[in-house]
Parts: C-alpha cells; structure tokens; sequence
C-alpha cells in the first residue's frame, strides 16, 4: 500500500510531463523512474536513467531474452543523466532504547563563598572511625568441612576419549541469591552498649548500636576522647544457594564445570547443602570515645565479596557411553572458597552546626515519557518559526499540534 501510495504522487507529479509524450516514451520514463526508485546518491554504482537518446540504442531494449543479460551494459557515460533521486515520504524515528550498561550520578554544580548560604542543621559527626578487613574459608552449614560436587556443563570442541586431559581454568563465576551477614557480640571497654534491632529490610549490611556515654573531666578538659577498646566476638556470614561455574580451556577447546558445595554424611556420600557459612575470628582494636557524657551511636557497615585460593588444573576424562559422552571431572587441588569482609565502625555524635550551601535546590531528572516516543527537536529552529505562522512548510515531522 506504501508503494502504491508513492507511485500515485509521482504519477501526480509527472503528470503534466507524459502528457505531451507518446505511449512508447511514457512506458520507458516508467521504467527508468523505477530503476532511480531505490538509488543512493551516496552509492556510485546505484543504475541510473539514462535520456531517450541512450535508451533507443541500449541493445538490452531489442531484445526480450534474459540469456544475454550479462551482454547487456550500455555505456551511457557520454550523455548527461539524471542522478539518482532518493524517496522522501517516509518519517524516521531513533530507537528510544538504551544499550547504557552504567549510570552517572548526580552532579553539583559548584560554588563559592560569596554565592554561598549558611544553613543550621542537626546531623550525626564522626568522632572517630576504622576499618576491618578480613578473610575466612567457607565450613558447611554445621561448620563441618565443605566439598564441591563437579559436573561438565558444556565442552566447546573435541576432547581425546580415553584418559585425563588437563584444563586450564581461566575465571570463576559465583551465583547465589542472598547474603546473610549476622554481627557478632560488641563491647566497648567502660562502656554499655545496646544493639538497635534492624528493620525488616532485604540486603541489610548497616547495623547501629546506642551507647551509654561517661563524661571524663580530665580529657574534657584538653578537648580529647576517651579511650576504649572495641570487640566483636562471632561474626558470621552465610551464602544461600551457592554455585561456581568455572571456565577455562585445553587447547582450542572451552570447557565449562559447575561447582556445587556439600558436605559428608556419615556413610561417606557428598551431599548437596544449600547454605554455605563463614565464621570469623573475634575482630579488637582500639577507638576514641567522646569524653562528654552524651550518649552516642556506633555503626558498623559491611562489605562483602567471594573470591577463591589459585584453583590448580582440572582433570577431564571422556567416556562414551551408548554413544553419548560422559565426562569425569577432578580437581587435585580441590577448591578453598574464601570470604573477604571490610567492616567499617565508627563511632557518630550528633552536633548541631551550620554548614555554607548553595542557595540553588538540586534539579531532579525530568523523565517525560511523551519526548522518549514523540521527539520534535529534529525539525530545528525552523519548526518555531512555522508554529509561530501555522504551517508545517520546511517541517516534516509535524511540529504543529
């Protein structure tokens, strides 16, 4: 229907032309408006129409056998043809997808002192702070010794049927839905501390607790803290629904192995367990407490992220079995699933102070879903101009509504 729709307003358009030609020359304009229909101009081997006076000697015309068709070039060179005219009735849109696989933050615009206005506010300082970072080995769920079951997920290649074949591994990809992190006891020598209970919220790894303060007149005095000794005594972290892949090669071949941990029952079988614990050692160290008397607020943030030891070659062996392949898979080595922890603690008072701020307020992101499908910045400064006068002439897009 869209051709047809063309074909009529180039018919429109020609019409007066034909008018005055015979039937034979308005069947060869046809034709040769029809070989221009798909043209390029970008493209310089696009087939262009040639004059009547090219076409009255073009040997392709005399003809109606399509066995000579590689015979047929005319060479139209010396005659000045019409170059190739490309279809405008058609309107183009961008894609309004977004192939973004990262984000920007928001961005403050700068400020100085003489622009700046002071604001009075309540707000929790950091008095003093420090940071754990830590490492333990994976344990099953009842802190017994963990194993991982191996299974070949996908070979890439040919492997050699018989004996062990070494691969290399290359990376190793963790897969689980949740992390668990459960703070251990904290004390702070002197000090009464009370663990605040957290909200019932997904992916917590903030955790407050109130402490009791005692006013020390002596360092008071010198504008300094107390000093204490801050203790977490049986920090645990356990990982649900835990899966390896491991990846790597031999040779050209790409071998892919899942990984499953499991423990050992009592007849000697590995079974799949479906928590995966880590449990640390008691974490010491010394922090500063403010020497007011004020109660205060200690908070301890988590970071958390799995990693392993060097994992050694995996062997390999293919086995045919009713013409399907088996493989067996080992790894010498084993596999030491380990970890890592960075927990911050500080220790937080709430002051009242006055912080110098720009007097503009933060400007959100305007999501306007209207621009994202119907987009009138490409008509330019011309469109302005039309929706000022009512027309749409220059405009092809419509900017009028």
């Amino acid at each position: 229907m869209q051709d047809l729709k063309k074909s009529k307003r180039r018919m429109n358009a020609n019409q007066m032309t034909n008018a005055f030609l015979s039937n034979e020359e308005a069947m060869d304009k046809d034709i040769c408006d029809d070989l221009s229909r798909g043209c390029n101009k970008s493209n310089n081997n696009c087939p262009k129409p040639c004059p009547k006076e090219c076409e009255q000697h073009n040997p392709c015309k005399q003809s109606n056998s399509h066995s000579h068709d590689h015979d047929c070039h005319h060479d139209c060179h010396n005659h000045k043809c019409e170059p190739c005219q490309l279809e405008t009735g058609m309107d183009c849109v961008k894609n309004p997808c977004s192939n973004d696989q990262c984000c920007s933050p928001l961005n403050l615009s700068r400020f100085n002192t003489a622009n700046a206005v002071p604001f009075a506010i309540e707000t929790n300082r950091v008095f003093d702070t420090m940071q754990f970072q830590i490492f333990q080995d994976a344990s099953a769920s009842d802190g017994s010794q963990l194993y991982f079951i191996y299974d070949v997920e996908n070979v890439n290649g040919n492997i050699p049927t018989g004996g062990f074949v070494s691969v290399k591994i290359d990376e190793v990809c963790f897969d689980f839905s949740e992390i668990e992190i459960t703070p251990g006891n904290v004390t702070l020598e002197g000090f009464t501390v009370h663990p605040v209970e957290p909200e019932e919220t997904l992916c917590e790894s903030t955790f407050e607790s109130f402490v009791c303060g005692e006013r020390n007149s002596f360092c008071c005095a010198q504008g300094r803290g107390t000093p204490s000794k801050f203790r977490e005594r049986g920090l645990q972290v356990e990982v649900s629904d835990l899966v390896l892949t491991l990846r790597g090669h031999c040779g050209c071949t790409q071998v892919t192995i899942s990984a499953i941990p499991a423990f050992m029952d009592s007849q000697g079988n590995l079974v799949q367990c479906s928590c995966v614990g880590f449990r640390f050692n008691t974490l010491a160290a010394p922090i500063c407490i403010p020497s007011s008397g004020m109660g205060i607020t200690l908070r301890q943030n988590y970071q958390t992220k799995l990693s392993v030891s060097c994992v050694s070659n995996a062997n390999v062996q293919k086995n045919c079995v009713e013409g399907k392949a088996n493989y067996t898979v080992n790894i010498p080595g084993g596999i030491d699933l380990i970890l890592c922890v960075q927990e911050i603690v500080s220790i937080l008072r709430g002051e009242q102070i006055v912080v110098l701020g720009s007097s503009t307020p933060i400007t959100p992101r305007i999501v306007d879903t209207f621009s994202r499908v119907c987009d009138f910045t490409s008509c330019g400064e011309e469109s302005t101009s039309n929706q000022n006068n009512n027309s749409h002439s220059g405009c092809g897009c419509g900017c009028n509504r």
